[in-house]
């Protein structure tokens, strides 16, 4: 699974790789390996794992909770 990202590298990144992680895993589609692929405007890219999406998984969770409470839905 590979996260498109332009711009630079923010702590969220990793905790969004975890939800489309889930989001495939939620549909049996088996993914071994998540990573963010950051283009540069000058053509240049670089391509970073995500260690384990099970870690940063219940962190998205929580943060979509507080999302959530925070604006009513």
């Amino acid at each position: 699974l590979i996260d498109l990202k332009s711009g630079g590298k923010v702590p969220v990144d990793e905790l969004l790789g975890a939800a489309y992680w889930e989001l495939c895993r939620a549909n049996h589609i088996q993914v071994k390996k998540v990573f963010d692929l950051y283009l540069h405007e000058d053509g240049t890219y670089k391509l970073e794992p995500i260690r384990d999406p099970k870690l940063f998984l219940p962190v998205f969770l929580a943060a979509l909770t507080i999302y959530r409470w925070r604006n009513n839905l």
